[in-house]
């Protein structure tokens, strides 16, 4: 394996150690809320700096709510986000990257659980306002004389931007050939299912055909961050062309 690889395989087994030791908690609730931080935390530490993770609802602008997630990557650097209480917390449509599902053990119950977290998210509309790339250029970036704008047509000049990522984290799981089965027919409207001492499944773009992307336990935590920042990469350059108007949510 590659240096890369090697770091990422050790991370995962440190990360399985650490859910091991939340066995001495009696209380789901505490269990469950202190994996998903371990998670939350371990993500933060392989994905851009500009994406934050927290827990909470998202809402839009149509008034629409999706209820509690476990993990949401926002973007911290341009959008707020409100606090509801403790660490749970409001997260508009437009700021939010990912969304990621903890699971301790992966099988039909859990993904169906996904499913109706994932399929509130796929409700959501999501409005940006184009902006021009020759102010960005100028002011953010720094760089004079450039001419022209991004023309990006939409009503009323308005955009809307690639949809969330969604992806579900599970430690252990049923048996690989069980959980391609369960992808089919139970449609988890997720973008990628990564189990850690199994493999990892991606979903191909707008379709519910989905492929094993790595069956390799050594490999699977690799290759999940892996794809993960493949899928990020669209929302991580977005405003180049895009804005939010806060005010669209009084």
């Amino acid at each position: 394996m590659t240096l890369l690889q090697n770091q990422l395989h050790d991370a995962a087994a440190s990360l399985v150690a650490d859910f091991t030791k939340t066995s001495s908690y009696k209380n789901p609730n505490t269990n469950g809320s202190i994996k998903e931080d371990l998670i939350r935390k371990e993500l933060m530490q392989r994905l851009p700096s500009g994406i934050e993770f927290g827990k909470g609802e998202i809402v839009d602008t149509f008034g629409n709510r999706t209820g509690e997630h476990d993990i949401v990557g926002y973007d911290k650097h341009f959008m707020p986000l409100f606090q509801s209480h403790g660490t749970i917390s409001t997260f508009f449509s437009e700021s939010v990257f990912c969304c990621v599902e903890a699971k301790s053990f992966l099988d039909e119950a859990a993904l169906k659980d996904a499913k109706k977290k994932f399929d509130s998210i796929a409700q959501l509309k999501r409005v940006y306002e184009a902006t021009s790339l020759s102010h960005y250029m100028q002011t953010v970036i720094g760089i004079g004389g450039f001419s022209g704008t991004l023309t990006i047509p939409g009503r009323d000049n308005n955009i809307n931007v690639p949809k969330m990522v969604t992806a579900v984290f599970a430690i252990s799981g049923l048996k690989n050939e069980t959980i391609s089965n369960h992808l089919i027919t139970i449609k988890p409207n997720a973008d990628l299912v990564c189990i850690l001492d199994k493999g990892v499944w991606g979903r191909k773009h707008d379709s519910q055909q989905w492929i094993c992307a790595c069956d390799r336990p050594e490999l699977t935590y690799y290759t999940f961050i892996v794809l993960l920042h493949e899928l990020l990469h669209p929302h991580l350059l977005r405003h180049l062309y895009a804005r939010v108007n806060l005010a669209k949510y009084v």
